[in-house]
């Protein structure tokens, strides 16, 4: 029950730190007042690291609903308060310039939490069927069934991870946003070589051959279009 209290009262001053923040950086602007404007962002990112770190799993996971609960409110209302930031920054970046160069960085944290709200919901659908398993099926029954389990969130969460870059890199290039496409060729990366040294290695070896050979083809395709296009991918961001 305690795991439960801090859950909600770290997610709950995360979404009133980040109000704070948009009070202060918004006090700032209109006044143009340097120090409520760095207090504000300050706390602004403070809130959203609190969020990112405590939102990536559900607690208890027996009171886990998938995308109906407090955790997904919390990180959209984190989302929301950091849209409209970086809306206020845009419209004020005559007075204070270098607000233009934190704008990337503000995407990023999007990104950020985008990856944490899925990811959590993606990991925490399982982890509350894994609880279940854990306290009403016998051992050693639950044992083939636990593994099936992981193996399904493991995969699942790599494919998420590989669909949210596919979307980030075409967002990327649509808005011509340099460190967004990098960001995502690094997460497509990392997804990748998570199926092929971790994932895969649970699969029956006939499923694993054909998932290689997927692997392969995917790999194939990625590696041409990036030798084609990789000056585009790491061409610089072009402001509009």
């Amino acid at each position: 029950m305690a795991g439960a209290l801090f859950f909600f009262l770290f997610l709950t001053l995360a979404v009133l730190w980040a109000a704070y923040g948009l009070a202060l950086a918004w006090t700032g602007l209109r006044t143009k007042q340097l120090p409520w404007l760095t207090m504000g962002l300050g706390s602004m990112f403070l809130a959203l690291a609190i969020g990112a770190v405590r939102g990536i799993a559900f607690d208890p996971i027996a009171w886990f609903t998938p995308v109906v609960n407090f955790r997904s409110a919390a990180l959209i209302l984190l989302l929301a308060a950091l849209f409209v930031l970086m809306l206020m920054s845009d419209r004020n970046k005559d007075a204070f310039p270098w607000l233009g160069k934190l704008q990337p960085f503000m995407s990023v944290a999007v990104v950020a939490m985008l990856f944490v709200l899925l990811t959590g919901e993606t990991r925490d659908y399982f982890e509350k069927d894994l609880h279940r398993l854990y306290f009403t099926v016998p051992q050693p029954d639950s044992n083939a069934l636990i593994a099936g389990n992981q193996n399904l969130k493991q995969l699942s969460l790599s494919g998420i991870w590989l669909l949210y870059s596919i979307g980030l890199m075409v967002y990327g290039f649509l808005r011509r946003m340099r460190l967004l496409r990098i960001s995502a060729f690094v997460l497509f990366g990392f997804s990748i070589l998570k199926i092929f040294i971790y994932d895969l290695s649970y699969l029956e070896t006939l499923y694993r051959i054909f998932s290689f050979i997927g692997l392969g083809v995917i790999l194939l395709v990625v590696s041409y279009l990036f030798t084609k296009y990789k000056d585009v991918v790491f061409g610089e961001e072009v402001r509009k």
